[in-house]
């Protein structure tokens, strides 16, 4: 008698889940070229992003014309992981550590939504610099699927970052 419950096995009991196929989503946006973003200054990241045409994109999350992430909306609560990868450089001293905030905000660009605050340190290359943001929508009418959200960095550094690319992979859980 097998301890396994039924619905652990796949078709013919020969193992593998017959659990419904993931529902998971994805879009992938990016950039390249030269960006300044000035000492206390914000830089609304997805303006300069692009759907990546190298990428399979399932999520169809689009940018509206408010320069701001639009999610297609569903009826049930949904789980988002927005991961920024930033390639580029600080100036000032190798050794100095250096932070900044990536967060996602509201349309109006004021109101923080979610994000975490990245710290640089021992050089000025920003090579791959990774940041995960955590945030959900919650039905038909939320505001990502309304209004959208921003990626935004806020240079808290106080030295010039220039960005030379930035990749932003969305990761929905439908």
């Amino acid at each position: 008698m097998s301890l396994i419950p039924p619905f652990a096995i796949g078709p013919g009991g020969g193992g593998g889940s017959s659990v419904p196929a993931s529902t998971y989503r994805q879009s992938v946006f990016s950039w390249t070229g030269s960006q300044a973003v000035p000492i206390g200054t914000i830089k609304n990241l997805t303006e300069l992003v692009t759907l990546s045409a190298t990428h399979i994109d399932n999520a169809g999350v689009t940018i509206g014309p408010n320069n701001c992430l639009i999610f297609p909306a569903v009826s049930n609560p949904t789980g988002i992981t927005i991961r920024v990868r930033l390639t580029g450089t600080i100036d000032g001293t190798a050794a100095t550590t250096r932070g900044w905030l990536m967060q996602l905000r509201r349309e109006d660009g004021l109101t923080f939504i979610d994000g975490e605050r990245v710290t640089k340190s021992a050089t000025d290359q920003l090579l791959g610099a990774n940041t995960s943001i955590e945030t959900a929508t919650e039905g038909l009418d939320d505001f990502l699927t309304t209004q959208g959200g921003m990626v935004v960095l806020d240079n808290q550094s106080g030295a010039l970052i220039t960005l030379t690319s930035i990749e932003i992979l969305i990761k929905r859980n439908l």
